[in-house]
């Protein structure tokens, strides 16, 4: 065993060696280390030890004097490691929201916090104790409290309630060792008692309050306690607590012995050095394309200045990095730089422009908790994901699934990468999504290295069809950079997944020329039906894709057709058991063999039924309805008033529609010979959105119908792939 797993540690190379020992270090927690305490991604240091250690595994570059580099990381994970039980260099904070619903719960039990999701008897640990708010609302949202506690079902304040969810009552206690010979300041809003050692300060209620205490020899254990009562008035102050010396500086926790001391320091520097030669290897590695390189820098730049200078344009200046993808295949197929440094430039310029955008939905790229309002999905999906953090099982907040099953676990797995603040998770969400723009421009365009071996036949076909692969790559682009998909965190947070599955698993579907390439491509379906089962027309279509192109496949076997049927349809048993993963949940946690989310029936989550089409000839308002539904697909704002989106999103979808329904005439006029499966692949936008003329298309519009033309998108450059493919001809 121990020889079969060196051997494959060996085979994974030093880059690689040395990015998985870099994870390890960022997962390993540490509250003894200031700059690499909380979730792995939730600092500086540890954001960018995470992401030097990702794009090693990735690129696998080759390193300057690799052995002395792993073995540095091997000795800066054996010093966090026995840094694990170090005590934590802040104050260790219990927070307790004091609204009557928590009244069910132990009166000095600690909220869970993503920050330290593993600690029992705190929340988080703090580095000081300086908390305020700003701005003529003051309340959660404008402060620095960062409570993500407030995102549960506990505080669902959706209906007229005395408690505003920006304003909730909590109380908090810290406890540390300080520093109190200059004496102690506190100014507060809010009510509590100080205890230094045994003198202990009372803090009467005040909105201005300030207490100051006599100096005190050498260190002493101190010990807050703090409550606010809440208010509904926006206009009364906002909770806020300072502790500080007599000079105005924040009281910081001392105590840390010299032994520990040292083995930080030393952690430091090992650290630096690791992570100073990985980003080396990193930016040579890129550096010997120039042309990426240069691309790179200038997609940089430009989003640096947008963020500084005209934040509210970052979103639509995104589409320069979706141009660089764009130009990007020709450039490999020309053999200016290869698909690998391509992938690497692209993974670096929308990185540096999804850190622009997360900087001005959130001043900062890391961003805060984003508190969200009560009554909706997002806030929901959230208090699931907490339910995991808080309950220890997979229960996932519910017994019987009604909500996306599979949401509420890609959301708690991803605070506990980046802790409680949410910029990151909209970083990683702009970066996936444009990816895989990237990935299925790859496999449906220029799959096979087609202009890399062969040379495109000049003449008139060859110019319709650059001048629809401009089209398509166009408007993919702009559907991708539109308010609607990249300037709305909540809908790129809840969506994302499914956007991301879509833009690698329908390409696989239509390139696979394997069997397993075309089973990894369905059980990639399974995984989308559990994150949105609202979706199973569009998927279905998929898989229908996927069946007839292995039948296809097989036809040189002999085979019968319904033998060749048979074995197709085996295709389907990985995602059939996963999409079961919501029934055994149901069975287990509820008692209940149920196999799909129990929504229940509302009627205007459903306005209209496949019956009511039979009487729309006799009926105004059945007409009415369908009139609507179909204005809200389509887009078409004089339908219904409720079509509210931007220029750029309507035109991308007016685009797409007129290009779908270009391809399928051409496909008919030509009895669809050498695209026989064109008309499958047509009806898989078709299929995403008819099943929004039926399901309510207006709540929290557009978000629905995004999956439905980023499917036409790829379809459109499916089919101008295929074309260019028989137009190739050796060199």
């Amino acid at each position: 065993m121990r020889s079969v797993l060196g051997r494959a540690v060996v085979r994974l190379g030093p880059a690689r060696r040395l990015g998985l020992i870099l994870l390890v270090v960022g997962a390993v927690p540490a509250h003894g280390v200031t700059w690499l305490a909380g979730a792995p991604a939730s600092s500086i240091v540890g954001l960018a030890t995470v992401l030097v250690a990702a794009l090693l595994l990735l690129g696998n570059p080759p390193l300057p004097r690799p052995r002395v580099l792993v073995w540095l990381a091997a000795a800066a994970l054996l010093a966090k490691l026995v840094l694990v039980g170090a005590p934590p260099a802040g104050f260790e904070g219990c927070y307790q929201i004091t609204t009557k619903p928590l009244a069910r719960l132990p009166y000095f039990r600690c909220e869970r916090s993503y920050e330290d999701p593993f600690a029992h008897g705190r929340t988080r640990v703090d580095p000081a104790i300086a908390f305020s708010s700003w701005g003529d609302k003051p309340g959660f949202q404008h402060s620095n409290w960062q409570l993500s506690a407030v995102n549960s079902d506990r505080y669902d304040f959706y209906v007229p309630d005395p408690h505003d969810r920006d304003r909730l009552p909590f109380s908090a206690v810290w406890r540390g060792r300080v520093d109190a010979t200059n004496g102690v300041v506190v100014t507060y809003v809010g009510a509590g008692s100080l205890q230094l050692g045994r003198e202990v300060y009372a803090l009467p209620t005040s909105t201005a309050g300030r207490v100051v205490t006599a100096p005190s020899p050498g260190t002493v254990d101190v010990v807050v306690r703090y409550r606010w009562m809440g208010a509904s008035f926006a206009t009364t102050p906002f909770a806020a607590v300072r502790l500080a010396d007599a000079s105005g500086a924040p009281i910081t926790v001392v105590g840390r012995s010299v032994g520990v001391s040292a083995l930080v320091a030393v952690l430091a520097v090992l650290l630096g050095a690791v992570l100073l030669g990985g980003a080396c290897a990193l930016v040579r590695d890129l550096a010997r394309s120039r042309v990426s390189l240069v691309i790179v820098l200038l997609v940089g730049a430009t989003a640096a200045v947008l963020a500084l200078h005209a934040p509210a344009r970052v979103a639509h200046h995104q589409s320069l990095v979706y141009f660089f993808l764009a130009v990007v295949p020709w450039l490999a197929a020309r053999r200016t730089i290869t698909w690998a440094a391509a992938w690497r430039g692209a993974l670096v310029a929308n990185l540096v422009l999804a850190a622009a955008v997360a900087r001005m939905q959130y001043h900062s790229v890391f961003g805060g908790v984003t508190y969200l309002e009560g009554g909706g999905d997002p806030l929901a999906y959230e208090s699931f994901a907490r339910a995991i953090l808080t309950g220890g099982t997979l229960g996932g907040g519910e017994h019987v699934f009604e909500y996306s099953p599979a949401m509420r676990y890609f959301m708690y797995l991803q605070h506990m990468v980046v802790g409680d603040r949410d910029g990151l998770i909209l970083v990683a969400g702009l970066v996936g999504v444009a990816l895989g723009v990237l990935f299925a421009f790859e496999l449906l365009v220029l799959r096979d290295g087609l202009a890399v071996r062969g040379r495109i036949a000049r003449g008139r076909k060859s110019l319709a069809l650059g001048g629809a692969l401009l089209v398509s790559a166009t408007l993919t682009f702009m559907l991708v950079a539109t308010d609607e998909v990249s300037l709305a965190p909540h809908t790129l947070r809840s969506e994302s997944p499914t956007w991301m599955l879509l833009l690698f698993v329908l390409p696989l579907a239509i390139t696979a020329t394997s069997t397993r390439g075309r089973l990894f491509a369905g059980t990639l379906l399974g995984v989308m039906f559990i994150f949105r089962a609202d979706q199973s027309p569009g998927l279905a279509m998929i898989a229908v894709v996927i069946v007839v192109r292995e039948v296809a496949a097989r036809s040189a076997s002999g085979e019968p057709v319904l033998v060749r049927v048979v074995k197709a349809l085996r295709l389907g048993v990985p995602a059939l058991l996963i999409t079961l993963l919501p029934a055994a949940h149901n069975l287990y946690f509820g008692h209940q063999l149920v196999f799909v989310p129990t929504s229940p029936h509302i009627p205007a989550v459903y306005p209209l039924s496949p019956l009511d089409l039979l009487r729309a000839g006799s009926d105004p308002a059945v007409r009415a309805t369908i009139r609507s539904q179909l204005g809200g697909v389509l887009v078409i704002p004089s339908w219904d008033r409720q079509v509210l989106t931007s220029r750029f999103f309507r035109r991308a979808c007016e685009g797409l529609q007129v290009s779908l329904s270009v391809l399928l005439l051409a496909g008919i006029a030509r009895r669809f010979r050498r695209s026989w499966t064109l008309a499958l692949l047509v009806g898989v936008p078709v299929a995403y959105l008819t099943a929004h003329v039926f399901v309510q298309v207006y709540y929290a519009y557009p978000r629905h119908i995004v999956a439905g033309y980023l499917a036409g998108s790829l379809v459109l450059l499916a089919a101008v792939g295929n074309g260019l493919r028989t137009l190739a001809r050796p060199a």
